[in-house]
């Protein structure tokens, strides 16, 4: 995981919906969680994540939730997703998973305008809201 005042990696992606999506195009503070299908810690997580993203300023342009694994796979943890946050698919070891020196699952960030990491934690209650004010 980055750490606080560490910059992300560069990256492009598209979300489900079609939305192209890239550190240099992300406005404003941005919660970014990578989670898959059948972990048992993102399962465990999911509803406090779920409502750290409804309770995001600004709603569900400034959250991003990245799924590990096939459309298929993630298709229920996706419903879940779609109405609180942008959802984009991303393989184990994909370009977002480096670009975040993604480890293990899940895993929660805060990131600034300019990528600068301003919290990071593996669970969602550790996050610190108050970067996004």
């Amino acid at each position: 995981m980055i750490p606080a005042g560490e910059r992300v990696g560069g990256f492009t992606a598209t979300t489900v919906d079609g939305e192209p999506v890239s550190r240099d195009v992300l406005t404003g503070d941005t919660v970014v969680a990578f989670m898959k299908p059948g972990c048992p810690p993102c399962e465990e997580n999911l509803p406090a994540f779920l409502q750290l993203a409804r309770d995001t300023p600004g709603g569900r342009h400034r959250v991003l939730a990245v799924v590990a694994g096939t459309a298929a796979e993630a298709a229920p943890m996706v419903a879940q997703l779609g109405p609180v946050s942008q959802v984009l698919f991303d393989p184990e070891d994909g370009p977002m998973a480096r670009a975040f020196e993604v480890s293990g699952y899940p895993v929660y960030y805060v990131i600034g305008e300019t990528g600068v990491v301003r919290s990071s934690a593996y669970r969602p209650q550790q996050i610190q809201i108050a970067a996004l004010a």
